[in-house]
C-alpha cells in the first residue's frame, strides 16, 4: 500500500511483540508477516530481535497476508502461503497436527473430510492429519502423492488429481478411498467432485467415472457424457 511507519521498541522486543506493534500502526486486515532488507522472513514470534540479527535503525517490509480457513466436523485449520498453519478443535477430528507440523511449510491448500484434513503444498506433495479412517493416514499412497494439483474429499476419503491427470484416492473404501476397480478408466481426469460417500471424475474427454459407494453414486461409468 505504500505506508510507511517508524517504531520504537525495547532491546528485549519478540517479532511477535513487533508484528503486533506494526499491524496496529498500519491499521492493517489479516495476518502481518515481517522481511528483513535481504528478504529474510521473521517467522518465530517468541524471538528477540537481536537474535534475528536486527538493530537500531534497519528497515523490515510488512506483508499482509489473508487467512484461509478450512474445517471437519469439529476441528479448524487457518493458513496462509508463507506462515505456518493453524490448528485447533477436536484432536480426534484432526485438530492436533503436532506429529506433521514441521511438514507444514507453504501450504497452498486445504481439504477435510470429517475427522481428518489434507494439505497441498506449494510442492505438490500432500500431508495429512486426522483419525486414519477418515482419510487422515495417506502412508499407503505416499509415495504416489506427487506433482499434485487438486484434493477432493468425502465424508471419510480423499481423491487427488496429479499433473499427469491421473488420481490417487486413501481413506475409508467404502467412502471412496479406493478407487483400484477404476484406475484404468481414471487417465485424462479433468475433475473431481464428492458426496458424502463417493467420488465422481470428469475426463478431458467427456467422460465420466464414479466409484465409492453405489448407494450413493459410485458404481456409474458414462460414456461421452459431454
Amino acid at each position: 500500500s505504500g505506508q510507511n511507519a517508524s517504531l520504537s521498541v525495547a532491546a528485549d522486543a519478540t517479532v511477535g511483540w513487533l508484528k503486533c506493534a506494526a499491524q496496529q500502526r498500519l491499521k492493517t486486515q489479516g495476518l502481518l508477516q515481517l522481511l528483513t532488507k535481504e528478504g529474510q522472513m521473521l517467522l518465530a514470534p517468541q524471538r528477540c530481535l537481536w537474535e534475528e540479527g536486527l538493530k537500531d535503525g534497519d528497515c523490515l517490509t510488512a506483508v499482509v497476508e489473508v487467512p484461509h480457513l478450512a474445517a471437519s466436523k469439529s476441528a479448524f485449520v487457518a493458513w496462509t502461503g508463507a506462515s505456518d498453519l493453524m490448528v485447533w478443535g477436536d484432536p480426534l477430528a484432526g485438530g492436533d497436527a503436532s506429529n506433521v507440523q514441521e511438514q507444514l511449510r507453504n501450504v497452498e491448500r486445504v481439504q477435510a473430510t470429517s475427522s481428518a484434513f489434507a494439505a497441498l503444498l506449494e510442492d505438490g506433495s500432500v500431508v495429512t492429519w486426522g483419525d486414519p479412517g477418515f482419510g487422515g493416514d495417506s502412508s499407503a499412497v505416499r509415495d504416489e502423492l506427487k506433482d499434485v494439483q487438486e484434493i477432493q474429499a468425502s465424508e471419510r476419503a480423499f481423491a487427488a488429481i496429479r499433473e499427469d491427470r491421473t488420481v490417487v484416492a486413501w481413506g475409508a473404501q467404502s467412502y471412496g478411498g479406493d478407487c483400484s476397480g477404476v484406475r484404468d478408466r481414471l487417465r485424462n481426469v479433468k475433475e473431481i467432485q464428492s458426496n458424502e460417500r463417493a467420488f465422481a471424475a470428469i475426463k478431458l474427454d467427456g467422460d465420466i467415472v464414479t466409484w465409492g459407494s453405489e448407494d450413493f453414486g459410485g458404481s456409474l461409468y458414462l460414456f461421452g457424457a459431454a
